[in-house]
């Protein structure tokens, strides 16, 4: 016989239940439940997931939460309606953002929609009748209390729970319950606490219990579930015949659950809740034709018809889908934001769009690129809940400035961060277990070593090994995500849960949920390529006039294409890894169209062809695997069509248009690549339809064979062109800045590249590419400015490099008294300032102080004695001199080097850390880093500091290390293989100086570097304050 299930738990109910959606609908057919509500703790999280899991199943789900009160006790709620959901997630944000206990009177203010349940054994009622001293009429008032929480009765109802292992006293207290229930004429249900689907699956119940409560899976600890091997669980899923049995006799409690649940009709799907979603469709087609054109006339002056056709199909196309609010939203943001300074760059598909860039979306003039594909965007065949991909680039550290704007234009209501839902994996699987069990970090250590030689395990490594299997995948915990801003088109807290996590409100839903939700979605990227342009555009028009326009320029200089081509590209966002730098070498990159040929082919799915792209951009040719079992005639058409990726599978757009050259409509073949790019998702019913209509198209069976086999690409992490032609479109403008301006550019690299930014190496690397580009390197001192400033050939290094080293309250107070007035002397800045030791001593060390100052041991005796200033000075403003400073023998020049090296990561007092070793290395048969590619294949010495490295593990348990080795011409990597690794992988740590000997190598994905054979210490480490 059917039956259902008011109270279940969830594994979104975080580390308190082990039934994921999927399954559940399954298992809950096959023992023919018909309907379950879903109770998870003071959380929506999973909502969406299991209506998702819920459409394709017969079992009807009802929406509710469990929600811990004052006193100690829970209460179940479940909603009835839309008006009780939204209640519902009211209540849910007022405890996941902070209240742990929340007063019965939240209840009666959001009880509108909802059916409250008294709840089970940790209720209030069951508390009363099962405590020390049980008293009827103190349940009674105590129901009646809980009554008074509904306005009308038939809302609430008192939860029975018998279980098969209940004793005495739980008999009694139920038996009271329904004594109590009659009397009172309240309505009653029957409620089974489901955690796991099986009795199997208690053990992890129990386990997942001690990882959260950070208890011993065998401890006597009240708070994790109860478990005895063998014993069924209370909590585990029960069967037709389990649930009958158990409630014979009592049927009506069983008939009220179901009523209960029956009348619960809830639909989370289905609804635009993005803002403008409700507007009428004709005002938001009118609005953005206005717009648009207006776009189109600035941008072209001449608005041709086919400009009007192009648009007219994308207009047709969005409203089609119903997104033409949405993408006014964004035109909205992206123009305030660019009001406030603020460059706004559209990532992905959207860079194919004509409306985008009428919009001022999109900074990409799509009819500059080529093979962009706006069907990969927008349109009716990605289906409603599809909306289109919205991911911004901003400069970096102004990430924030775009939520305060968001919450300007909706308010703060409308805005949140968008969750993450870390899970379970194998190495945070086995530590956790590992946690549970009483094991200690070197007991994992030999378990892992055990694992990787295939060593027999004993019985409790393998018990250890199952346990962590079985939480794989398991939800752990929620997180903000990195990037994800949400808009909504009402109140976030009467539609999905919000909790608080830190830096501001987050809500209970992730990136698939908000899909399905339909809100506004923005991804807003942190890009030090931005920041480095904008503070460089800055200092450029404030240093020419008329001031230069260094943003609309064309993609082809060259100035900057020869410094392309030379790859001098390590202080460029995207461009600075090895890898990258060895393809625009052999690519011979000249222009901003073969940046983002550069940066599609260095991603794992064009692995396959990138030696097509090397060969073609050289004037050659190589072949693609089959490309000989193609026809002469299909060879040149789809030769034209892949001539914009020199050939080759690089980008996602490449397989749209072979699959439209087949004769596939773009909007199926953007089908055909979601298939393959979701896991799980039937492509077959694509692939037939790409077949017949090449068939039609007269290709052969066997060419259509390797094709799709080619498609295959698809299936690893390839790119979005739309991706590429974003980034290409930054770098380049950074390159150009790079090429004609180069003191403006370093100045903004030295800002925002280093340990506090963004870059891939130490600020020493920098440096060093500075003064190998013939610029002059000052430190930063009191009176500087906070950011860098160019002087000519000159650097003068800001404040802002002391971030990390000094106090925040101390660089703030520095600033404020600076712009007053500039300091005349060491104890004027004390005075003025009153730094705490630590700070002045590092900015002594840093050189802050030299312009104040004979040496940096004056500088330490007129602080102290500026510390110990007369009692009787009356100001901090007046300036006091130490009447006894005597005359101090200054400081070595290696002193200060060593000094400024500690502090800021580069020296000053000399041009870099390896003059200060000249005398040890002068014997030496050395080569340098720049001479590298003059000794190919030949053994060579070189001097340099460790800058950066990595360990990797091989599967058979060796060691791999891979290293970068700056010296005064520059950087190269070095690799460290079997017993070498082993031998000197502690001396090539970071910031020793060191002789590495080594054979020449050229790589395809690191270039020219070391393949090492000998490592011998010079000094090191030379360690940062």
């Amino acid at each position: 016989m059917a039956f259902v299930l008011p109270t279940l738990y969830t594994w979104y109910d975080l580390l308190n239940s082990t039934i994921e959606p999927v399954q559940l609908f399954a298992t809950a057919e096959r023992r023919k439940i018909t309907a379950i509500g879903i109770v998870d703790h003071a959380t929506t999280l999973g909502h969406v997931r299991i209506a998702q899991a819920a459409k394709d199943s017969s079992v009807h789900v009802v929406f509710g939460t469990t929600l811990m009160m004052e006193g100690g006790s829970v209460v179940r709620l479940l909603a009835r309606d839309d008006d009780g959901y939204r209640n519902l997630c009211r209540l849910v944000s007022l405890q996941a953002r902070g209240q742990a206990a929340l007063p019965w009177e939240a209840i009666h203010t959001y009880q509108r929609g909802l059916y409250v349940l008294c709840g089970g054994r940790r209720g209030r009622l069951w508390q009363t009748l099962c405590g020390t001293r049980p008293d009827d009429r103190r349940a009674l008032w105590t129901l009646a209390q809980m009554q008074a929480l509904v306005e009308q009765s038939e809302h609430f109802a008192i939860e029975v729970q018998r279980y098969p292992d209940d004793g005495e006293e739980e008999h009694r207290a139920v038996q009271q319950l329904l004594l109590l229930a009659k009397q009172a004429g309240v309505r009653t249900v029957a409620t089974h606490d489901v955690h796991v689907l099986g009795s199997n699956d208690s053990r992890i119940h129990r386990l997942l219990g001690a990882i959260q409560h950070r208890s011993s899976f065998f401890a006597q600890d009240p708070r994790l579930p109860h478990w005895v091997r063998g014993t069924p669980s209370r909590h585990a899923l029960p069967t037709p015949k389990q649930w009958h049995a158990n409630w014979q006799g009592l049927e009506h409690l069983v008939a009220g659950s179901a009523q209960i649940l029956n009348d619960c009709r809830v639909e989370l799907l289905g609804r635009r809740r993005f803002p403008g979603a409700r507007l009428p469709p004709d005002d938001v087609f009118h609005e953005l034709w206005s717009r648009a054109f207006a776009g189109l006339k600035q941008h072209y002056q001449r608005v041709t018809p086919a400009l009007m056709d192009r648009l007219q199909r994308e207009i047709s196309a969005v409203q089609e889908q119903g997104v033409g609010a949405f993408l006014l939203c964004a035109a909205n943001l992206v123009e305030r934001a660019d009001k406030r300074g603020i460059r706004m760059i559209l990532q992905g598909s959207g860079t194919g769009s004509l409306l985008c860039f009428a919009l001022g979306i999109s900074p990409v003039d799509p009819l500059t690129q080529t093979a962009l594909v706006f069907e990969r965007f927008a349109g009716k065949h990605r289906g409603s809940g599809d909306l289109p991909d919205l991911d911004f680039a901003v400069a970096a550290g102004r990430e924030d400035e775009i939520r305060s704007l968001l919450i300007e234009m909706y308010g703060v209501e409308r805005v949140a961060r968008l969750a993450t839902v870390p899970t379970f994996h194998e190495p945070s699987a086995l530590r956790a277990v590992a946690q549970a069990f009483g094991w200690d970090e070197q007991a994992c250590q030999i378990l892992h070593q055990k694992q990787q030689q295939a060593v027999e395990l004993d019985r409790y490594e393998q018990m250890l090994l199952h346990a962590a299997e079985a939480i794989i995948g398991q939800p752990a915990t929620i997180a903000h995500h990195a990037s994800g801003l949400i808009v909504a088109d009402e109140p976030f807290t009467e539609l999905v849960g919000t909790a608080e996590l830190g830096d501001g409100p987050v809500i209970q839903a992730d990136k698939d949920d908000v899909e399905y939700l339909q809100l506004l979605k923005l991804d807003i990227l942190s890009w030090y390529s931005l920041a480095i342009y904008d503070q460089a555009e800055r200092t450029i028009q404030a240093a020419h006039h008329p001031q230069p326009d260094l943003w609309h320029v064309a993609g082809e200089d060259a100035l900057t294409g020869a410094l392309l081509e030379r790859a001098e590209t390590r202080c460029i966002p995207y461009l600075q890894s090895p890898a990258c730098m060895t393809l625009l070498r052999t690519l011979k990159v000249r222009s901003e169209a073969d940046i983002a040929i550069c940066v599609g082919a260095l991603r794992p799915g064009a692995s396959s062809t990138r030696p097509r792209v090397v060969a073609a951009m050289r004037g050659g040719d190589a072949p693609i695997d089959g490309w000989q079992h193609l026809s002469r005639e299909h060879q040149q058409l789809l030769g034209a069509v892949l001539l914009p990726s020199r050939g080759a599978f690089i980008f996602d757009e490449d397989l749209l248009n072979v699959a439209h050259a087949l004769g596939l409509s773009l909007a199926d073949a953007e089908r055909l690549r979601k298939a393959y790019k979701k896991k799980g998702e039937d492509a077959a019913p694509w692939e037939n339809k790409l077949r017949t209509s090449a068939l039609n198209n007269g290709w052969r069976d066997s060419e259509i064979d390797v094709i799709l086999g080619w498609f295959k690409y698809i299936e690893r992490y390839t790119f979005c062109r739309g991706h590429a032609v974003a980034m290409a479109h930054v770098a380049w403008r950074v390159a150009r800045i790079a090429a004609h301006y180069p003191a403006h550019f370093f100045a903004a690299v030295l800002d925002h590249l280093g340990p506090e930014g963004g870059g891939m190496y130490p600020r020493l690397v920098y440096v060093t590419e500075a003064r190998r580009n013939h610029l002059v390197v000052l430190g930063p001192t009191v009176n500087s400015a906070w950011a860098s400033m160019p002087r000519g050939n000159t650097i003068q290094c800001g404040l802002g490099l002391l971030q990390g080293v000094v106090s925040a309250t101390t660089l703030a107070t520095i600033q404020s008294e600076a712009r007053l007035r500039p300091f005349e002397s060491v104890s004027d800045f004390i005075i003025r300032v009153a730094p705490a030791t630590r700070d002045w001593e590092c900015l002594v060390a840093a050189g802050a102080l030299d312009q104040l100052t004979r040496s940096r041991r004056q500088a330490r005796w007129e602080a102290q004695g500026a510390k110990r200033r007369p009692k009787e000075q009356s100001t901090l403003f007046a300036a006091w001199e130490p009447t006894d400073l005597a005359a101090i023998e200054p400081e070595s020049v290696g002193e200060r080097a060593a000094e400024e090296y500690g502090t800021l990561g580069f020296c000053m007092s000399v041009d870099h850390p390896l003059t200060l070793y000249a005398d040890r290395l002068r014997d030496q048969a050395l080569v340098t880093t720049e001479q590298l590619a003059d000794y190919l294949k030949q053994e060579v010495t070189i001097a340099a500091i460790v800058v950066a490295g990595r360990r990797i593990l091989t599967s058979t348990d060796r060691v791999m290390i891979f290293v970068s080795l700056c010296d005064r011409t520059g950087i190269t990597e070095a690799a460290l293989f079997g017993d070498v690794a082993e031998r000197y992988g502690e001396l090539v740590s970071g910031d020793h100086v060191v002789l590495v000997t080594g054979l020449v190598t050229e790589d395809v994905e690191r270039g020219i570097g070391l393949s090492v054979g000998h490592v011998q210490i010079v000094h090191g480490p030379l360690h940062h304050h």
